[in-house]
């Protein structure tokens, strides 16, 4: 495994096996990220990955999620629990304005630091953004936004019909992150391995504790 300019040579033991052993158990937490323990396994890890989801339509994820979101969001409108808990209420209120703000700032952020080209989307950035909400996490937008604005909905409406379907788009937007950091990958190489070494790709609490540490 390369890291930080070392190679590990498979079989052979050193100073460094305990250390990269509790660090897989916490990358693997819930303050941690699942990609960074694929990544401490080596170049294996993170092709076994890419290599399961690489048949899928780019598309595919994203657009059944969208689907189940605004099932949610409209049951959520004209058909909410009658006797929902006030509280719960209250809080789904506060994480969509959250997911907002997610929302919001990856816009100004690409298009101040992405380097795009005259009359271009945001989106077709032609060099890799780490500054800002990108210094927290990895997908701001099409990532911790969109589970913000799902777990809110499941939050404000509260029936189990919008608890599923909320799951179901949740589970479906981290894999279209998945997606999209192949895309990354094969667009910006092993600058991108490196960024999701030191940056979580949703979780924004790691990513809050990761960057104080940086700093």
């Amino acid at each position: 495994m390369v890291m930080e300019g070392k190679t590990e040579v498979p079989g052979k033991t050193d100073t460094l096996i305990r250390p990269k052993w509790v660090m897989l158990c916490y990358k693997c937490s819930a303050f941690g990220d699942y990609d960074a323990a694929l990544l401490s396994r080596g170049p294996e890890g993170v092709m076994r990955r890419r290599n399961s989801m690489s048949g899928l339509n780019p598309w595919l994820l994203s657009s059944v999620a969208s689907a189940l979101t605004v099932l949610q969001i409209g049951l959520c409108i004209f058909r909410p629990h009658p006797n929902s808990v006030a509280v719960g209420r209250y809080a789904g209120y506060v994480l969509w304005a959250a997911g907002v703000v997610f929302a919001i700032l990856p816009i100004f952020e690409l298009k101040r630091r992405g380097r795009v080209k005259a009359g271009e989307s945001y989106l077709k950035t032609t060099t890799l953004v780490t500054s800002g909400v990108y210094s927290l996490v990895r997908h701001p937008q099409g990532g911790l936004a969109w589970l913000l604005m799902n777990l809110a909905v499941i939050l404000v409406g509260q029936t189990w019909l919008i608890v599923l379907l909320g799951a179901a788009s949740m589970i479906l937007v981290y894999l279209d992150a998945h997606k999209t950091d192949q895309y990354c990958i094969d667009q910006f190489g092993d600058e991108y391995l490196h960024y999701m070494e030191t940056v979580p790709r949703v979780n924004v609490l790691s990513g809050a504790l990761r960057l104080l540490r940086r700093r």
